[in-house]
């Protein structure tokens, strides 16, 4: 570091000597100009880096939305129970065989229109062999902006979502 009046004379001693490149600079030192290190390309590498990862799409999922009939056909039932005067006991039971053989998880979706609401994963129980029950409550106003995901698979290339819209598979005379 240049203290005092002699310091202010070897630094103006410096800028005469070396203008051209104090132009562009005047806090660096020349010793310091050297040639771009792997730090100056950091930034520039990690889009580089983004950009070519891009294509992989590591959180996708297809998705099947299930009607009524493929529902049974897959061999997933439901069952909706009074649990008070305005709520309802919801259980799905699933065969876990044919397209469900892979069975990851049940997540249930409230929505309102296009906006979410609430997303949870349900907890299942294994009654017996082959079987998955999850269940959970609710008030009977909520059943038309319900939607159970069941899911498939093991990693996250090769899952399915099978979506099954309560309003849709539900028979609206059984659920007042």
């Amino acid at each position: 570091m240049i203290h005092g009046h002699r310091g202010a004379e070897q630094k103006n001693k410096f800028f005469q000597e070396n203008h051209s490149l104090c132009v562009f600079s005047l806090s660096r030192h020349p010793k310091t100009d050297m040639k771009p290190s792997l730090r100056h390309f950091r930034v520039p590498l990690r889009m580089l880096l983004l950009a070519g990862l891009s294509f992989l799409s590591l959180g996708m999922m297809s998705l099947d939305v299930i009607s009524r009939d493929w529902a049974r056909e897959l061999g997933a039932e439901i069952r909706v129970t009074s649990a008070g005067p305005h709520e309802v006991r919801v259980e799905l039971e699933l065969k876990t065989e044919g397209a469900l053989k892979n069975f990851s998880r049940v997540e249930l979706e409230l929505t309102d229109g296009k906006k979410l609401l609430v997303t949870s994963t349900l907890r299942e129980e294994r009654p017996s062999l082959g079987r998955v029950v999850v269940g959970f409550a609710t008030g009977k106003t909520n059943l038309e902006k319900i939607t159970l995901k069941v899911v498939t698979g093991k990693g996250t290339r090769d899952q399915v979502s099978y979506d099954l819209k309560l309003k849709a598979i539900l028979d609206p005379g059984k659920t007042r």
